[in-house]
């Protein structure tokens, strides 16, 4: 069954519950989606000769599952890609991030890019500053700043580790 995205200011347009963007014009044929830099599939439905790039997920949850205000998406099974409509569900920020972190899908420590640091040089930390180093100077040997150092030794950063 097709849903009519007219509410959405999408006429001529239709979803489906297996996460797939419809147009109407000029004959019935699947949107391409693409992936945005986000990792999520967008799509770029035309209204009036302006388009846009909503978000595929957002689009099914809308017309599958209502909107409520301060909710976001979240997929049940961790895939980005897979927007059916079973595997959407409205929840919170808290709730989307659990969800990332069961999934192993949560950016932090040395996955993250722009990280000077990887997890087997946290204990090194961490035992340096109980022996009373400065930051200063265990910053200097990492390549980081010392309240970086500092953060760790206060517990702020690199809790997973």
């Amino acid at each position: 069954m097709k849903i009519h995205l007219d509410f959405m200011g999408l006429p001529n347009y239709y979803a489906d519950p297996d996460g797939i963007v419809w147009s109407a014009k000029p004959h019935l044929r699947a949107l391409c989606g693409r992936i945005h830099k986000s990792g999520y599939i967008d799509v770029e439905p035309s209204v009036n000769g302006k388009t846009s790039r909503p978000k595929v997920h957002r689009i099914v949850a809308i017309a599958f599952h209502g909107k409520p205000s301060d909710r976001v998406v979240r997929h049940l099974d961790g895939n980005m890609h897979n927007n059916d409509a079973d595997n959407l569900r409205w929840g919170t920020v808290a709730e989307n991030n659990m969800d990332m972190v069961k999934h192993g899908r949560n950016v932090r420590g040395s996955r993250c890019p722009c990280s000077k640091l990887r997890e087997e040089f946290i204990p090194d930390i961490r035992s340096r500053l109980n022996r009373g180093e400065l930051c200063k100077t265990i910053a200097a040997d990492y390549g980081v700043t010392p309240s970086v150092i500092w953060h760790i030794g206060a517990g702020r950063a690199w809790k997973h580790v």
